[in-house]
């Protein structure tokens, strides 16, 4: 079994060693606490309203007990982009109507009898997708060749999401002052469009493991510190490869922290260490009777020519208006760069809200709503259908049939050859040269039968068997049908970063993945293009034969403008590193995240403070060292309490 099998298998056996842990809880529990002894117990019905410019959400749930079971059903109801425009630049997102349904079972040693603690959540939602372009293209100049329906201005689809989320652990003494637990989880989130889970828009996957320790020194004093491994699942490579392999994420924190009466003062780091990228975040959270705020330092050193090194100074204040009002003040500053490119400042403000009412509305939740009000200052691509018009008349995408062309490849039988003898004078060149690769791709290599059953999907992952097998193809005019768009895309940015050595350019190029509508009613799907990293240009995306200049170095700013040209949006971008095509990361998009908030269990499940300062991408790893983190806390609280 390779590598990519190894992680969907240790997966499932993960799972299935939590959900027997599970099952024994409960069977457990039901014997210690049969239903006759410890009758069930109903709380009233309780309600939150979250209010904002990003969605306004209304949601109810009703809380049973048995014995030391909690089982929590919930509906919720809400609309994305309220006010018509989704608060990011260039947004595709409209106005979307969603609505969910959660059961939530949560057993607990601290507050009843389970032998351990566990919760697992079960969600399904529904979205109206509606989306239009970010950018003014009537005539579909600029709109991808994948794009099947190029001039159409909005578009409407009927999103599905499917979640759950299961964690075990355990919260156990050490001694009389320390205490420690153990966690495993395992969640996974899908949207998807049509009458089947298997036309998936997004499907990620993740399992994370940790654990945490707290040390109470006396005088409402202590050290808290927790070490969490995540993997989340992502693609095995870029040539199309159908299995998944793991993407591995280590997060650690260390805190200090003091509490008299009810103020609580606290100060930490955390360490945040990924392939993409390594972050350090030093942190000072105080709150006092409904008042907290928070202040962070952030760190990013990028390991990933299309991921930015950071730096960046975040303040949040959240206060307690009343017991079912909470309101929030959230601002962010600081600059990013690239290899190759100044730093670039950037800025967020927000003010968010939530608000809780009926019984049980005293117990509202932090806040975890997104801006009431907002204001951006971000970098931004300066491209348009113009330029792309222009780029592409001028280096037309049937290029490869061009004298310069045509004899280099029968004059080069490897792709080595191919390289050292094509005549260039320029970056227009190399564009010229991988944009005509991707449109032979296209017209002579393409896999159109990728999912057919019967298929066995001959998608090559050596550069220079790919190189042969087009070059053929391309001299005979015949049929061999070997990649689709992110085999294309690879290839075309390896290419692209030998070429451009050649001039002295050594411009970073990578595959990445995009959204574009895929039918001509506008349902979107999963495409691949190729982004090459230039001076003249900016990004430019090369995509089957088409050059999108965007005239921006930062990756995120180039993503935003070839969506908004397209008409809808990605949840997110997945990022190759290096001639293998292998992930580094994922690129989440603030509607990304969004949808992820919104229609997931992440709806029911608290961030992490600094997850929520620096607006993170949610991830289950993130939620799980949060709750137990609680738990400990609990813990703690209730001993000192005695």
């Amino acid at each position: 079994m390779g590598a990519a099998g190894y992680s969907l298998g240790m997966m499932a056996r993960i799972e299935g060693l939590l959900a027997s842990l599970l099952l024994s809880s409960m069977a457990t529990v039901a014997a210690e606490a049969p239903y006759s002894a410890r009758p069930s117990t109903t709380s009233p019905v309780a309600f939150s309203v979250k209010l904002g410019n990003e969605a306004v959400q209304v949601k109810a749930s009703k809380t049973f007990r048995l014995g030391s079971l909690r089982l929590t059903p919930s509906l919720r109801a809400g609309e994305l982009a309220p006010t018509g425009r989704f608060p990011a630049p260039m947004s595709t997102l409209r106005r979307s109507p969603y609505f969910g349904a959660t059961l939530e079972l949560e057993g607990s040693a601290l507050r009843h009898t389970a032998p351990f603690e566990f919760l697992g959540i079960l969600d399904a939602s529904r979205i109206q997708l509606n989306s239009g372009k970010g950018v003014e293209d009537p005539g579909g100049l600029a709109a991808s060749p994948a794009n099947y329906a190029p001039t159409k201005q909005t578009i409407s689809q009927n999103w599905k999401s499917f979640s759950r989320y299961l964690d075990v652990g355990k919260v156990f003494p050490l001694g009389r002052s320390v205490k420690a637990a153990v966690f495993a989880a395992v969640d996974s989130y899908q949207f998807y469009s049509g009458s089947s889970r298997d036309d998936n828009q997004v499907y990620i996957q993740e399992a994370n493991g940790g654990g945490a320790l707290r040390v109470d020194m006396g005088g409402g004093r202590h050290v808290l510190a927790s070490a969490d491994y995540q993997y989340q699942s992502a693609s095995d490579n870029m040539f199309s490869n159908p299995q998944q392999t793991p993407l591995p994420r280590l997060s650690a924190n260390l805190e200090y922290g003091q509490r008299s009466g009810s103020a609580k003062l606290s100060t930490g780091v955390q360490l945040i260490a990924r392939p993409a990228d390594t972050t350090l975040r030093p942190h000072l959270l105080y709150s006092n009777r409904g008042l907290s705020v928070c202040l962070g330092y952030e760190q990013r050193r990028s390991h990933s020519p299309f991921v930015p090194s950071q730096r960046a100074v975040a303040a949040r204040i959240e206060t307690r208006l009343s017991p079912n009002i909470r309101l929030a003040f959230q601002g962010l500053t600081g600059r990013r760069s690239y290899p190759g490119a100044p730093a670039q400042p950037f800025s967020e403000v927000m003010i968010s809200a939530n608000i809780a009412f009926g019984p049980g509305g005293s117990h509202i939740p932090t806040v975890s709503g997104r801006p009431v009000l907002v204001s951006r200052s971000l970098p931004r691509a300066k491209g348009g259908p113009a330029d792309s018009a222009a780029l592409n008349a001028r280096l037309p995408a049937f290029s490869y049939l061009d004298p310069s062309f045509l004899p280099t490849l029968y004059a080069s039988p490897t792709l080595k050859d191919f390289v050292a003898k094509l005549p260039l004078h320029g970056i227009d060149d190399v564009l010229a040269t991988v944009s005509a690769f991707t449109k032979a791709f296209s017209e002579h290599s393409y896999n159109s039968q990728y999912n057919a059953p019967t298929n066995r999907r001959p998608d090559l992952e050596d550069l220079s068997q790919i190189y042969a097998r087009v070059r053929a193809a391309i001299l005979n005019n015949t049929q061999d049908p070997i990649v689709v768009c992110s085999g294309s895309s690879q290839f075309a940015a390896a290419l692209a970063e030998d070429l451009s050595a050649r001039i002295g350019e050594n411009l970073q190029a990578t595959a990445i993945t995009v959204n574009t509508p895929n039918t001509a009613a506008g349902r979107s799907g999963s495409h691949a293009v190729a982004a090459l990293r230039t001076k003249k240009y900016g990004i430019v995306f090369v995509d089957w034969g088409k050059l999108t200049p965007t005239y921006t170095q930062d990756t995120e700013a180039a993503l935003r403008l070839y969506q908004a040209l397209q008409g809808v949006p990605a949840v997110y971008h997945e990022i190759s590193g290096g001639r293998d095509g292998r992930p580094v990361a994922y690129l989440f998009t603030p509607e990304g995240k969004a949808l992820v908030r919104r229609l997931t269990f992440h709806d029911h499940l608290p961030a992490s403070e600094l997850a929520r300062l620096f607006d993170d991408t949610p991830t289950g790893g993130d939620k799980t060292v949060a709750r137990y983190t609680r738990l400990l806390d609990e813990a703690s609280n209730f001993d000192s309490d005695r």
